[in-house]
């Protein structure tokens, strides 16, 4: 069976639900939806957006998604953050130095000049491109986190990263948080 046609769903879910759906994505067809991640291939988030962003576009709401590039010095320290935010504590000598955050901050400042964050709401998945939302202006921005958060090592650094100079206004693992700029929903 083909899912490219939302009717193939109706066998799954009910006309009725179908009927609902398309008449909650007529509220917004005019909202822009951009989902910001750091990898097309492998992992629990591109699974998600292989399957979302193309049933965005079946309803008739605009829809894109971004792909950050990354070092591996990048990619090795967000994976160091990720596990952190996981609740793994840092091995004997290991440290977050300022370079890391040198590098963290860096590469996600190259990726708001490739990336294209013009959109009504801004979706975006984990740490890796977190940082991109000092690039937002005045549309709604998203921090999908995928990370189990209910037991981070509360290290103050890697709240630093997180809160983005203030960027983020709040942080606060397992609620969801409106402000005038960012929803973040943990």
């Amino acid at each position: 069976m083909s899912f490219s046609q939302l009717s193939a769903y109706e066998e799954i879910v009910g006309s009725g639900e179908i009927e609902e759906l398309l008449a909650l994505a007529d509220k917004i067809k005019d909202v822009s939806v951009t989902h910001v991640n750091s990898t097309s291939t492998g992992g629990g988030v591109v699974e998600i957006l292989r399957s979302l962003v193309p049933l965005f576009r079946l309803v008739g709401i605009p829809c894109r998604w971004e792909i950050i590039q990354g070092t591996d010095k990048f990619f090795r320290t967000t994976k160091l953050f990720h596990n952190l935010l996981q609740g793994l504590s840092l091995k004997e000598g290991e440290k977050i130095t300022q370079d890391m955050l040198d590098e963290y901050r860096r590469v996600n400042d190259e990726n708001m000049k490739k990336v294209d964050l013009a959109s009504d709401v801004v979706i975006i998945h984990d740490p890796q491109p977190a940082a991109l939302v000092r690039a937002r202006g005045n549309n709604k921005w998203v921090w999908r986190c995928h990370i189990d958060l209910s037991s981070p090592d509360k290290k103050p650094g890697i709240f630093y990263i997180l809160i983005l100079d203030n960027t983020m206004r709040l942080f606060s693992p397992c609620r969801i948080l409106f402000s005038l700029h960012l929803w973040l929903i943990i």
